[in-house]
């Protein structure tokens, strides 16, 4: 006979499961165990320990730069260039976080996917409705903590305010050398250059720190 232990354990994979196919019955899930039991499993923390783990994946840093690198110069046949319309950085930047392991959200409004042109989220080429969905962390998809420059890793992500007015430009982190951050970009192609050469009034650190399924 399956021990008791077991079966929750199943079971709780089988709701997790379904609760990855809707944000909010997942919210509301969640507020449900912290508030009115363990369901299922007596210890409330194992459970939640256990969804979390099945839920995150992690991000993969080395196929988010090796993206970077092998597009920095030149345009992905498979997306549109933007560099006419708005510029093309941070569509790159969805696209080596998607290189990353990222998982699209096909929400009209609050989500992050690319499917052409004339059907992609907002946050897929808005420097700032990018940072608005990677900090939300309640999306599928990747998800990010602000964090100081010094702090950041390779394949993490810079924002910079380049104007009195707004953040404009998205970079990823494409090596670390000796204290010292280099990047790749698009709408001024830009491989392994070093962050310090660009011009810019404040920049905002993104530290991915893994991928919501």
């Amino acid at each position: 006979m399956i021990s008791k232990m077991y079966f929750d354990i199943i079971f709780c994979l089988c709701i997790i499961n379904f609760l990855k196919s809707n944000n909010f019955i997942r919210v509301v899930f969640f507020i449900t165990i912290a508030k009115y039991g363990t369901f299922c499993v007596k210890n409330q923390l194992f459970l939640i320990s256990l969804i979390y783990f099945y839920m995150i994946k992690e991000y993969d840093r080395e196929k988010a730069v090796g993206y970077a690198r092998r597009w920095a110069m030149s345009q992905n046949p498979d997306f549109y260039h933007f560099a006419g319309i708005g510029g093309d950085c941070t569509n790159f930047i969805s696209q080596c976080l998607l290189a990353g392991g990222g998982i699209m959200d096909y929400d009209l409004y609050y989500g992050w996917y690319y499917i052409d042109v004339a059907h992609r989220s907002p946050s897929w080429t808005s420097v700032e409705f990018l940072n608005r969905f990677l900090l939300d962390k309640s999306r599928i998809g990747p998800f990010a903590s602000i964090s100081t420059i010094e702090n950041l890793e390779e394949g993490d992500i810079i924002q910079l305010r380049q104007n009195p007015i707004r953040f404009n430009h998205s970079l990823i982190i494409s090596k670390i050398e000796n204290g010292q951050i280099y990047v790749c970009a698009h709408s001024q192609n830009a491989l392994d250059r070093p962050l310090e050469s660009y011009p810019y009034f404040e920049a905002v650190g993104l530290h991915i720190e893994g991928i919501l399924t």
